[in-house]
């Protein structure tokens, strides 16, 4: 688990490559951007640090023990409903963690530098970009990602290629994009146009023309209203207790690619799965039925056969089969 040796880049590109028909029906690359934390116990696990949760209950701590993890995902209909297939991930450390070179914030042999989410989050999507060529590029994030700190740099690396669909905070102030420079005109570049008006100002405008979709959301079908048509982890990284750097990356790799991997199984099968275990308002499949149908091939006969099961394997067969993956 520990190897410094797997080309993760490359075995992630072949991935990317065997999504079958990866964009839209209009010819886009749907994006969800989102980050996550993993809890730790362990004082020394890689990339650790006390992070601050949103979203914890009232007996749970806002600062837990834990790993931030920003991920791309790849949003996709498979079968009648959304999945969201992992692409891409980085591991935010702290500026002051880093600042302070503790041990668990080092990659061996690697110099690690501090990075804000928004700026991992740019790199990862301009990595993407290189690989789906000329495709235009959609994200969906929440209201901390969708601002300009995102939008600005993708702009300028992407152009018209891309876009941003967010949730906005209802006090936010919204201006246009600044004219081009005058050549030989006096004062400062202006940083924002016209004054749009606030978000909400703006919403109640357009309201007269918006029109009410049903969507399916926490369980239940809700009535939306817009004018124009989350991300959470079901990977298992949560679970491993690994301190080594390059075994939690390798890990978390493994999980992702595996959680991918599932995801591209259930696109290539033939008839939709049943779900196993029925919950009032929602009929469509889970994650975990394709992990049982998954399992329930590799203990067939014919998995065995083909994986020659009964053989001993050499120990660093696992390894050897990933790297001529990315041969």
């Amino acid at each position: 688990m520990a190897s410094n040796k797997i080309p993760w880049s490359n075995l992630w590109r072949k991935l990317w490559s065997a999504i079958p028909n990866p964009l839209t029906d209009d010819g886009r690359l749907l994006l969800a951007l989102d980050d996550f934390i993993n809890p730790k116990t362990g004082r020394k696990i890689f990339g650790c640090a006390h992070i601050f949760d949103h979203a914890a209950k009232a007996n749970q701590s806002k600062y837990p023990w834990a790993q931030n993890v920003v991920l791309v995902g790849l949003l996709k209909r498979i079968k009648g409903r959304w999945a969201c297939i992992p692409l891409a991930y980085r591991f935010y450390l702290p500026k002051k963690a880093l600042a302070a070179k503790k041990p668990n914030m080092e990659v061996p042999g690697e110099t690690t530098e501090f990075q804000t989410k928004l700026q991992q989050a740019v790199e990862m999507v301009v990595e993407l970009a290189k690989h789906f060529v000329n495709v235009p590029i959609t994200i969906v994030c929440d209201s901390w990602f969708g601002n300009n700190g995102l939008f600005k740099p993708l702009h300028k690396h992407l152009g018209i290629l891309f876009n941003l669909l967010s949730r906005l905070r209802s006090n936010t102030v919204l201006y246009a994009i600044p004219s081009k420079r005058k050549k030989g005109q006096r004062g400062a570049t202006r940083k924002y146009g016209n004054r749009l008006g606030l978000f909400a100002e703006m919403a109640a405008q357009l309201r007269s023309q918006a029109s009410c979709y049903s969507v399916f959301l926490y369980g239940h079908y809700r009535e939306v209203q817009a004018v124009t048509r989350e991300l959470k982890q079901d990977i298992g990284s949560s679970k491993a207790q690994a301190r080594n750097a390059h075994a939690v990356i390798n890990h978390i790799n493994f999980s992702m690619m595996a959680a991918t991997v599932t995801w591209i199984y259930g696109a290539r099968l033939e008839n939709t799965p049943e779900r196993r275990h029925k919950v009032k308002g929602r009929n469509s499949f889970a994650f975990s039925d394709l992990r049982h149908i998954i399992a329930k091939a590799a203990l067939s006969e014919d998995f065995d056969s083909v994986c020659h099961k009964q053989e001993k394997l050499s120990r660093k067969s696992f390894v050897t089969a990933l790297l001529h993956m990315a041969a």
